[in-house]
């Protein structure tokens, strides 16, 4: 049993598919260490739901806009200045663009990119907004931004319960079982 299919964490995955569904670009708050493996397995899970993913991108401490820009590899459409707004325009509507790896070196700069990215975004449809979702690691919850028209934080707190564990550890035990 993969513990990403554990109650807890699909419920997390369905929470975010339906934010985006929503039109919400993403904050999702991690902690540093201990969730290895979990943005693989998100971008799995909205695969299967049908939505169009680019990246994931590895964020760095470089200027977050040329980044995307580049990573994207969108060009810059014929203009030597890249703004937020032509961001916007040059991504296809309904795309998901998964930013990993976003710690306190990166996240001045990208929590200034993603507060102008969802005023953009305001201006567009919620179906055909292209959407940002920031995998944050070990940015503290206050420092974090507070829910808009167009964003919303979602922090990895209490996900895995007591449920999670007694099924994890039933079935680690019947493979166990199984093998011995």
């Amino acid at each position: 049993m993969e513990r990403w299919s554990l109650p807890g964490p699909l419920h997390f995955f369905r929470l975010v598919d339906q934010t985006l569904r929503e039109g919400h670009n993403l904050v999702l708050a991690a902690p540093s260490c201990g969730l290895t493996g979990m943005a693989e397995a998100l971008e799995r899970h909205l695969h299967s739901e049908g939505w169009h993913i680019a990246g994931p991108i590895y964020a760095k401490a470089t200027s977050p806009l040329q980044q995307l820009f580049s990573d994207l590899s969108l060009g810059e459409q014929g203009t030597t200045r890249l703004t937020v707004a032509l961001l916007r325009q040059t991504l296809p509507a309904g795309q998901v663009v998964i930013v990993r790896g976003v710690g306190k070196d990166e996240w001045s700069e990208w929590r200034r990119l993603l507060e102008e990215y969802e005023v953009a975004s305001r201006s567009v449809a919620v179906f055909d907004r292209p959407l940002l979702l920031l995998i944050t690691e070990g940015i503290p919850i206050p420092s974090l931004p507070p829910r808009g028209a167009a964003l919303t934080l979602i922090p990895w707190e209490d996900v895995i319960g007591e449920l999670d564990l007694l099924l994890y550890a039933t079935e680690a035990f019947r493979d166990q079982g199984l093998r011995g």
